[in-house]
C-alpha cells in the first residue's frame, strides 16, 4: 500500500494500532481525493473507528486489516441490530454504519488488503424514507422554549439567539454555529448559508427586518463580552479545521471555538424541559418553521426555498402533518362534503348547479364554521349551532337500506315460503322452505314459480292462481 495519510482530529482514532491507523488515514484521505465534503469523510471514520474498537476489545487479536474474517463482521452485525432490537439504535442510524462499514471494506479488497470481499457479506439495512417529522411543537410551544432561554448572562442571551435563527430561517445545527460574520449582507438584506447539505453551500436566504434588528443588537452588545474572556485554544479534541477564525464567527464560545454540536443540543433540552416541550431538539424547530407556515397558508414553493430541499417530495411531507389544512381544502372542495351532489327542493333547484356552500343564519358558510369555532360538537337544537344535515351518513344509511331490499328478495328467491296450518285445518302463518340447490335450472325455475305466500290475517285467500284454497 502507498504510504499516505491524512491529518485526523485528536482523538478520533484512539484505541487502535498503528497498522489500522495508518489504513484509516489513507481511506479517508483517498474519500476526500475523490471529491467527498470533509464532513462527511470524518462522519464515515468515526462510524468504522468504533466498529474496530469494539472488534478490538471482543477479539484482542486482530490488531491489522488483514486479520478481519466473517466472524467479526458478523459480531459488527449482530451488536448493531441488538442496540436496535432495544431502541438504542434507530433504524437511519444502524443504516449509517453499515454503509460506511462497506465503503470501507470495500476500499480495503480493492487495495489488497484483505483477502476477501468482505463488503459483500454484510447486509443492507432496509430504511424506510419519506416519513413525516414526529418532533413538531405547537406555536406556543416554541414561543415558551425560546423565552425560557433568556437570561442575564451573554451564553444565555447568545443561545437564544442560535435558537431564534434556528427557528425563524429553518436553518440547521450546523449552519448557526458555524456562521461567520461576513455570511451577513446588510445591504440586501440576505444571509449566505454555510455548511448546506449538498452542493447548497453558500446559497443565501432574505433576511427580515426583525431579525436583522436582533442581529446588530446581539453583535453590538453580546457578541464582544463573549470573546476574550479566555485564550483561545484551538487544539482541543474537539478540532474545528473548518471553522471561520475567531474574529469572523458569529456565535462563538469563550475560547473563540464555535459551539459544538452536543452543546447546543443540550441547551434546548434544557430549554424544552423548563418549557414543557418532550424530547426537544434543535431540528426540531426547523420541522416547526416548515409546519406552521404551512398551517397559516404558505405556498409550498416558498417552504421549499426556504429550506433548500433538492426534491419537493421532502417539502411535501410537511403536508401530512397539517390536518386542519387538509379537512377545510374537504370542506370546502369536495363536492360529496360540500353539499354539491344534493339538491334542496325548498329552494327549487332541482335540475339546476347546486350550489357549493350551504349558508346559515348568519349567512356564513356551514362547514368552515363548524371547522373553525368547533360547534359541530354540540347538540343540534340548541341554539349554538345551526342543525346540519350530514350527507356521508345520509348515503351510508341509503346504500345500507338498498342492500338489505337487495339481500331480502334474494332470500325469498332461494328459500320457497309456504303456509302453516294449525289443527283446525286453517293457515296460521308462513314458514320458508329450502330449495334445493342440486336440481338442474329447469326443475330450480318450477319450483321458485310453485311458492305459495299466504297472509298470516284478514281473509284466507292464497297469492297466485295455481295455489290450494283452504278446505
Amino acid at each position: 500500500m502507498k504510504n499516505f495519510t491524512t491529518t485526523l482530529p485528536n482523538g478520533s482514532t484512539e484505541g487502535l494500532s498503528s497498522p489500522m491507523v495508518e489504513v484509516v488515514g489513507a481511506w479517508v484521505h483517498s474519500m476526500q481525493k475523490r471529491g467527498l465534503k470533509v464532513r462527511s469523510s470524518l462522519d464515515n471514520l468515526v462510524l468504522v473507528v468504533r466498529l474496530l474498537k469494539l472488534v478490538k476489545l471482543e477479539y484482542p487479536s486482530v490488531d491489522s486489516v488483514d486479520k478481519l474474517k466473517v466472524v467479526h463482521i458478523d459480531y459488527m452485525e449482530n451488536y448493531l441490530h441488538s442496540k436496535q432490537v432495544r431502541g438504542l439504535l434507530k433504524p437511519r442510524s444502524r443504516g449509517s454504519y453499515v454503509c460506511a462499514l462497506r465503503l470501507f471494506l470495500r476500499w480495503c479488497f480493492k487495495r489488497e488488503l484483505i483477502k476477501k470481499n468482505l463488503g459483500a457479506m454484510v447486509e443492507l439495512v432496509r430504511v424506510p424514507r419519506n416519513t413525516p417529522p414526529t418532533d413538531v411543537y405547537s406555536e406556543q410551544e416554541v414561543k415558551d422554549l425560546i423565552e425560557s432561554m433568556d437570561g442575564d448572562l451573554p451564553q444565555q442571551k447568545r443561545n437564544q439567539m442560535m435558537a431564534k435563527l434556528a427557528y425563524a430561517l429553518g436553518l440547521r445545527s450546523s449552519s448557526i454555529r458555524y456562521m461567520s460574520m461576513d455570511d451577513i449582507d446588510w445591504k440586501n438584506k440576505e444571509l449566505r448559508v454555510a455548511r448546506a447539505k449538498g452542493a447548497k453551500d453558500g446559497q443565501k436566504l432574505p433576511l427580515h427586518d426583525v431579525i436583522l434588528d436582533e442581529l446588530r443588537k446581539y453583535i453590538d452588545e453580546v457578541r464582544p463580552t463573549i470573546l476574550g474572556s479566555r485564550p483561545c485554544n484551538r487544539l482541543q479534541k474537539h478540532s474545528h479545521d473548518d471553522a471561520p477564525p475567531p474574529d469572523k464567527i458569529m456565535f462563538p464560545t469563550t475560547s473563540g471555538l464555535p459551539l459544538c454540536q452536543k452543546s447546543f443540543l443540550t441547551v434546548v433540552k434544557r430549554a424544552g424541559t423548563c418549557a414543557g416541550v418532550k424530547n426537544a431538539k434543535v431540528h426540531g424547530l426547523r420541522h416547526c418553521t416548515a409546519t406552521h407556515m404551512i398551517q397559516r397558508g404558505a405556498d409550498i414553493l416558498d417552504v421549499n426555498a426556504l429550506l433548500q430541499h433538492s426534491d419537493l417530495s421532502t417539502t411535501m411531507l410537511y403536508l401530512h402533518l397539517d390536518k386542519t389544512r387538509l379537512l377545510k381544502s374537504m370542506y370546502e372542495f369536495h363536492p360529496l362534503l360540500n353539499g354539491a351532489l344534493y339538491h334542496n327542493d325548498d329552494e327549487n333547484r332541482i335540475g339546476t348547479l347546486p350550489r357549493n356552500e350551504e349558508k346559515n343564519g348568519n349567512g356564513g358558510n356551514v362547514f368552515k364554521d363548524r371547522l373553525s369555532t368547533g360547534l359541530h360538537r354540540e347538540k343540534a337544537g340548541t341554539g349554538l349551532a345551526p342543525t346540519v344535515r350530514n350527507p356521508i351518513r345520509s348515503a351510508i344509511d341509503g346504500f345500507h337500506s338498498e342492500l338489505a331490499k337487495i339481500r331480502e328478495g334474494q332470500f325469498a328467491t332461494i328459500m320457497g315460503v309456504g303456509k302453516v296450518v294449525g289443527m283446525d285445518g286453517k293457515c296460521v302463518g308462513t314458514k320458508t322452505q329450502p330449495v334445493p340447490r342440486r336440481t338442474g335450472a329447469k326443475n330450480r325455475t318450477r319450483a321458485q314459480a310453485t311458492t305459495q305466500v299466504i297472509r298470516r290475517s284478514g281473509s284466507d285467500r292464497p297469492r297466485g292462481k295455481d295455489s290450494l284454497a283452504d278446505p
